[in-house]
């Protein structure tokens, strides 16, 4: 029995990861999609194996399962260590067979803390005897992966996380306890009756071992919905359009931002009919290097998230988008205290990356619709007014979300990654906090 906390994870993991090592094996094997049961023959004994993939979400099923003879509890920091003892219970009769439960997790003390107490003797992880009666521990890191071409992609991803304590988690093996959680967003089904603003999108480009993203955003004033709808690796960018144009929650007319960095990419998603703009973010720095107020800012784009209620969708893919969020976190040092100036930890947020493009970039696009409208509004003759009315409407671009759009921005020859900070009437920042009061 193949075990996560929720069933509808499984086929995006271990249910791949056991189809792949049967075939590397040239091991002769039948599957059952709906069941989510794989079956094939022992090369030794020629006998009939059953490899049940279930989620703990389905208690009554687990608890009547009969003759189960190992379990592999993936992603283990998930469950309880009640869940844990609940699970214990179904090795307890006697199949006249060896049987073991196995348990697959990275060692965040946050997540895990009852499995360092439960079964490690030291603070330390090292392969060896456990505490726990019967219980062995093997320690191994993406190093020990025999398999070098995935071995060499995740070392590409893992050595770019600069915080000590995930690298200490990820990289090392070791036990740590990441501090700092930015996000508690929460889990929702989409709400069916609700008269939406605006819906629109936001995207993060991904392809090897980063997964690329597409999110659904759904806005009613200052509350967000977001659909995950697109969480897949090893995608070129002409085919995530193709996807995405066949997905039917997808609407290639609607704006859609995207990652400011990756031009070419944009390019080729408009060429293919998608309206792909791209994000406010200030590209090409170091986040010591650009100005803590600057609206390119991540910090400050983070913050302005924190000021709306946000609602992750619950379909098929959100628990991508709840580990995500779970994992997010402030970089610490190495005495585990959050560093300053503030900086996210950029790994484990390709939804959230994308949530943010869109969200932030709405929303930015917003104000500066708004500071164009109330300068030209300001002291202005009425004909000249008419005169600037008629030439923006020569050249502007209605989107899909009902706002006037200067092609220059939609183009990327705006740059509409540049600061706006200097929006205001009055004092200092004025006019960009009276647009978040009077917007929606």
């Amino acid at each position: 029995m193949v075990l996560r906390k929720v069933r509808n994870t499984i086929k995006d993991s271990a249910w791949r990861v056991c189809k792949d090592l049967l075939e590397e094996q040239s091991i002769p094997y039948s599957e059952n999609k709906t069941d989510l049961t794989l079956e094939f023959k022992s090369t030794r004994n020629k006998k009939k194996n059953v490899i049940q993939f279930l989620g703990f979400d389905d208690r009554k099923k687990i608890k009547s399962f009969k003759g189960c003879t190992g379990i592999w509890a993936e992603e283990m920091t998930a469950f309880s260590a009640q869940d844990f003892l609940d699970f214990d219970l179904i090795l307890r009769e006697d199949t006249g067979h060896y049987q073991q439960i196995m348990g697959t997790f990275n060692p965040d003390e946050t997540e895990g803390a009852w499995i360092k107490e439960m079964f490690f003797p030291g603070s330390i992880p090292k392969t060896g005897p456990g505490k726990y009666p019967d219980s062995y521990i093997h320690h191994s890191t993406v190093a020990d992966n025999p398999i070098k071409s995935i071995r060499d992609k995740y070392f590409e991803v893992l050595l770019r996380i600069k915080d000590p304590v995930y690298r200490a988690i990820y990289l090392a093996g070791m036990w740590a306890a990441p501090k700092g959680q930015i996000f508690n967003w929460d889990l929702q089904p989409l709400p069916k009756e609700m008269a939406w603003d605006q819906i629109f999108y936001g995207g993060d480009f991904g392809y090897s071992v980063d997964p690329a993203a597409a999110v659904k955003i759904y806005r009613r004033s200052h509350k967000y919905w977001l659909e995950l709808i697109l969480y897949e690796t090893g995608l070129t960018d002409p085919a995530m359009a193709q996807v995405l144009k066949e997905d039917p929650r997808f609407d290639k007319e609607a704006p859609s931002y995207w990652d400011n960095s990756e031009p070419k990419a944009i390019r080729t998603l408009r060429d293919r009919g998608i309206n792909a703009i791209p994000c406010t973010k200030t590209k090409g720095k170091k986040p010591t290097e650009i100005k803590r107020h600057s609206r390119g800012s991540v910090i400050v784009q983070l913050d302005q998230l924190k000021d709306f209620e946000i609602h992750i969708v619950e379909n098929e893919l959100s628990h991508h988008f709840e580990e995500e969020v779970r994992r997010y976190k402030m970089k610490q040092d190495k005495d585990g205290k959050i560093k300053h100036p503030l900086e996210p930890v950029d790994v484990f947020n390709h939804a959230i990356s994308a949530s943010r493009y869109g969200i932030f970039t709405n929303f930015d696009l917003y104000l500066r619709e708004a500071w164009r409208a109330g300068r030209a509004h300001m002291g202005k003759p009425k004909e000249k007014q008419k005169e600037k009315e008629a030439a923006d409407g020569k050249r502007a671009i209605i989107t899909a979300a009902g706002r006037t759009l200067d092609p220059a921005v939609i183009e990327n020859k705006a740059a509409p990654d540049q600061p706006v900070d200097k929006i205001k009437s009055g004092g200092k920042g004025h006019g960009y906090k009276r647009g978040r009061v009077h917007r929606g």
